[in-house]
């Protein structure tokens, strides 16, 4: 296996998943932090913007997962063995890259809908 298509396998793999687990361990110090500061506009972009950060990560993942599906659904990568099209272990690896990419792609967007639903400093009563 060349490094291009492993270097795809592992960013299909793992970019989403790791940017969701970015955001959810940078948040909370950011709440934390800039509230205590009493800086709550400084909050809401800096929220944002790792929010769009880590879709546009998650994004980039799932989109070289589907270059790499598309590549291993030519014939030449085709396995003397394989039934059809798509069967190939890449194959199998890049649509399930697609799939976790898909999934926390959309965990990503949920979460960063949260700041412009609630306001994430709220003072004690």
């Amino acid at each position: 296996m060349t490094a291009g298509p492993l270097l795809r396998i592992v960013a299909g793999l793992f970019a989403a998943p790791v940017a969701w687990m970015g955001q959810m361990l940078l948040s909370q110090p950011l709440v934390s932090g800039l509230c205590a500061l009493a800086r709550p506009g400084l909050l809401s972009v800096l929220l944002n913007g790792v929010g769009l950060l880590c879709l546009l990560v998650a994004a980039l993942g799932g989109w070289a997962a589907l270059s790499l599906w598309r590549d291993e659904r030519q014939p030449q990568h085709r396995p003397a063995g394989a039934v059809d099209r798509g069967t190939t272990p890449r194959a199998f690896l890049a649509l399930l890259g697609m799939m976790s990419s898909g999934l926390f792609f959309c965990a990503i967007v949920f979460s960063s809908l949260a700041p412009l639903l609630v306001t994430p400093c709220v003072k004690g009563a």
